[in-house]
This record gives C-alpha cells, sequence and structure tokens, in this order.
C-alpha cells in the first residue's frame, strides 16, 4: 500500500502542459514550501493564496500517484495522478474506502498530462474517508488497474478547499446511489431565463429517480453565485423523461447533471 509523503510536492514530470487553472496551482504550490503551506503528519497538505485565489489539499505518494483537491477563481477540480491513460479522454474508475463505502468517479483527462479529474464536490467530499482506500477500473475497462494507498485520518485542508469554493461539506445526497451509469444519454436539461446579466452560469443539479423521471431537484452549486437561476434551473428539470439502458431500473437513485448557460435576459 502507498502511504503518503509528508510534502506537498506534485511530480512535475507528469504535468507538463496544464490547463490554466492547474498550471496556476503547479506554479503556485508545488515549489513554495513556506508561509502559508501547511504540511502534517495525518492530514492533507494545504495551500492557500488569496492573490491568485487559489486554495489547494493534496497527499502524494511517490511513482506519480498523486490526489489533490483545488480551488481556484471559484471552480474545484478533483486532480488524480497514477491513472493509466486510455484511449478515450474520459475514464470511470471505483473508488472503495476503508469503511467499505465505494463511488464510482468520472474522469476526465487534463490535456499534455498524465493527470485526470472531475469536478464534482461529492467526490472531493468522498476522498475525505481515511486509511485504506482502492482505487480500481471498473468492470470492462480495457486498461485494468489497481491502486491501494492509505488516505490521513484527517481532512481538513479538503475541507478549506470545499469551503473557500463555497461547497457544503456535508450533503445528504452522498450516501444516495449514483445511477448515471444506467443512462443511455445525459438528460439535455434547459437552463432557466436570467433576471441578471451574467456572462456564463454554470447549475450543477441533483435530482432523484422516480418512475424513470428526474424529480426532487435541487440546485447544489452555481457559479457565479445565482440561487435564483439555480433554484428555477431546478424546477424546471423536475419531471425530465430519462432515457434508461434496457432493464435498468433507476428509482430512487440520485443523478448529478451539470447546466451551463450564456444566454442573458434583460
Amino acid at each position: 500500500m502507498l502511504r503518503p509523503r509528508n510534502v506537498m510536492r506534485f511530480v512535475t514530470r507528469n504535468c507538463p502542459s496544464f490547463s490554466r487553472a492547474l498550471a496556476s496551482c503547479v506554479t503556485a504550490a508545488v515549489w513554495m514550501m513556506a508561509g502559508s503551506v501547511v504540511a502534517q503528519d495525518d492530514d492533507w497538505d494545504f495551500h492557500a493564496e488569496s492573490s491568485k485565489r487559489l486554495a489547494l489539499a493534496s497527499v502524494e505518494f511517490g511513482d506519480g500517484v498523486l490526489i489533490a483537491v483545488q480551488c481556484q477563481a471559484a471552480e474545484l477540480n478533483v486532480i488524480i495522478g497514477g491513472v493509466p491513460g486510455s484511449d478515450s479522454s474520459i475514464r470511470s474508475v471505483l473508488v472503495t474506502r476503508a469503511d467499505g463505502r465505494s463511488r464510482r468517479v468520472v474522469l476526465s483527462a487534463v490535456e499534455g498530462s498524465s493527470l485526470f479529474r472531475s469536478r464534482n464536490a461529492r467526490d472531493a467530499r468522498f476522498l475525505r474517508g481515511s486509511g485504506q482506500t482502492t482505487i480500481t477500473s471498473v468492470p470492462g475497462d480495457a486498461r485494468p488497474f489497481r491502486m491501494d494507498i492509505a488516505l490521513p485520518s484527517q481532512a481538513t485542508g479538503v475541507n478549506n478547499v470545499l469551503t473557500s469554493c463555497g461547497y457544503a461539506l456535508d450533503d445528504d445526497r452522498d450516501f444516495l446511489t449514483d445511477v448515471s451509469d444506467r443512462l443511455v444519454s445525459t438528460p439535455a436539461l434547459e437552463m432557466a431565463p436570467f433576471a441578471r446579466t451574467y456572462t456564463t452560469v454554470r447549475v450543477e443539479l441533483s435530482c432523484l429517480v422516480s418512475e424513470g423521471r428526474l424529480t426532487a431537484c435541487r440546485s447544489d452549486h452555481e457559479r457565479p453565485s445565482a440561487p435564483e437561476v439555480g433554484l428555477a434551473t431546478a424546477r424546471l428539470a423536475n419531471g425530465y423523461r430519462l432515457s434508461l439502458k434496457n432493464g435498468a431500473n433507476a428509482d430512487g437513485g440520485v443523478l448529478e447533471i451539470v447546466v451551463t448557460g450564456n444566454r442573458i435576459y434583460r
């Protein structure tokens, strides 16, 4: 099992050309080992830099294996290093914690690097589980793999990152079954009209599934903060008929759907 190192140090050979946000993660945090960097034996290493609107919690295990949770300019990234590449830019993995809970995490490749990332706050909260953690390929993956790591017992750094990005530290829907793998296609939901002038709004919805339809939809987060748009978009989503795989039953599960729009209403 891989155990975390006691310093926050990304392996730069794995990330020659990050996206703009992740590049800042390297320049701001990798080589700055004093000041606002907090490293503890049994917690995530934490770095914050207000001038760059950056907060970063990370655990590095060596040999390119790392996990980081980053907020920069109100954008959340959950970064995993050490996952083998695939023919697709999207890869699903199964994360199993010491308490026996498992979560399917959908990752996208970071262009020009060997890292993968998610933008899902539920993934970040799930990774706060301490102790032995296993990250594996999902059944049927053409390139199966397994990583055994030991996560710190404390997750103050991750909480700090979530808070800085405006996400809740706890959510009752984190314990429900994600049924996105039972869909034929992602729901094409509509953004509610804007009452204010935003350039772009991103609404992160969570919806329950009942009788093959979305129900009890709510906005878990908006960027920029636009609670009225989130509430109206959630209401529009209720009742949407899902396209499910043959024989699949998603009732009682939860779906996480991102709706974006750049329409301006006056």
